[in-house]
């Protein structure tokens, strides 16, 4: 079993090696991040023994934050987990964008299957707040079935604070 797992790693570190030197080898000296250092940091699975798992202790402070504003903010969220967005949709009007129908029949959550490297289908000054437990830095690279575009997070940033309300707080 344990030779078994070792394999799976290190196809998954082939594969994922093959798709970040695609991705890096769109970005040219016009792009803002050209001079950044670029590392493939391969596979980044939290540490099962931790109290709360990175995406546990980031839905936590969202609860948080989305408290001191209130019930009822129009919320758009890009990939978050399913059971934060579950509880978030009891008292906020929560949008996710999603790559793949997850076929959620239980909660309030509207989910649109989109990929962000495209314009967002909604109109400007439409949510309150946007949320992302650990996709931005993953916008653009292929790894979910999404399209391999270098500028898909610069262009989805600027979408971003299309579609967000100004001077919320």
């Amino acid at each position: 079993m344990r030779i078994l797992n070792k394999l799976l790693i290190t196809l998954k570190k082939y594969r994922q090696k093959k798709i970040f030197n695609k991705y890096i080898s769109n970005i040219d000296e016009s792009h803002p991040f050209f001079d950044f250092k670029k590392i493939n940091h391969s596979d980044c699975s939290a540490d099962p023994k931790e109290f709360f798992s990175r995406y546990e202790s980031f839905s936590f402070w969202l609860f948080s934050k989305l408290d001191l504003l209130g019930h009822y903010q129009k919320v758009l969220d890009l990939g978050g987990l399913k059971n934060t967005n579950g509880i978030l949709s009891i008292y906020n009007d929560l949008n996710s964008i999603v790559l793949v129908d997850c076929e959620d029949e239980i909660t309030k959550v509207k989910y649109f299957k989109h990929d962000v490297s495209d314009p967002l289908p909604f109109e400007s000054n439409s949510f309150d707040v946007f949320s992302s437990v650990v996709r931005l830095h993953l916008i653009g690279l292929g790894r979910y079935g999404d399209k391999i575009n270098h500028n898909a997070l610069l262009d989805f940033v600027l979408e971003i604070e299309r579609v967000i309300k100004k001077n919320l707080i």
